[in-house]
């Protein structure tokens, strides 16, 4: 059975990311290991087959994504969207009062997303979707195992060089410790005639 969802924080920042709510969406806290709550939403699939945390970009509210969750859950992913420590509801009114560093995205805030996504699967399969920073921060995550794939959209390489090599349709050096950029790679064979991905094939669950 799945975990309750905690109940959503009365605030105004709270409300308003309510207010515009994806279709079916739930609003709860996501609560950090360190005690912080997020403005979050839970979109249920009709006939859930598998579970996706949406991690956004800098500057990206959770607003942004509704859209795509919706699409998402009409393919049978129960999806989570949540706005980072800082970012949009979950934001303090005065956003000088805030003491978080971006850091904390990847070794609190996501790891917090991905660990409640567990939880509500009940077992059906994880991935999340990482978009810019939501998937440069992969590496943050200590409970990364917890999800099946990690999809990475619009996410750069972690050195200067790295995208000078990519952006001239050189092959991009990867290790597993490393994060992969399969659906970038994509767009790389196609502007430059080279395979770039030389991974397994990801496959659809």
């Amino acid at each position: 059975m799945n975990a309750p969802l905690p109940q959503a924080d009365e605030s105004p920042q709270a409300a308003e990311a309510a207010s515009a709510d994806a279709a079916g969406a739930q609003s709860f806290t996501l609560r950090c290991a360190d005690g912080r709550g997020l403005a979050a939403h839970w979109i249920r699939a009709a006939r859930r087959r598998a579970v996706l945390v949406i991690n956004p970009a800098t500057g990206f509210p959770q607003t942004f994504y509704f859209r795509l969750a919706n699409y998402a859950a009409g393919r049978g992913y129960d999806t989570l969207v949540y706005d980072y420590r800082g970012m949009g509801a979950s934001a303090p009114s005065d956003l000088a009062a805030e003491t978080c560093r971006m850091s904390d995205w990847g070794l609190q805030d996501m790891r917090a997303a991905l660990s409640v996504a567990a939880a509500q699967a009940g077992g059906a399969p994880l991935a999340t979707l990482g978009h810019s920073v939501g998937g440069q921060f992969l590496g943050l995550l200590a409970n990364h195992a917890l999800a099946r794939v990690h999809v990475q959209v619009a996410t750069s390489a972690e050195t200067f060089g790295a995208m000078y090599q990519f952006f001239n349709g050189r092959a991009l050096a990867t290790t597993s410790e490393r994060p992969l950029h399969p659906l970038v790679l994509r767009w790389a064979e196609g502007r430059s005639g080279r395979a770039q991905w030389k991974g397994a094939a990801l496959r659809a669950h």
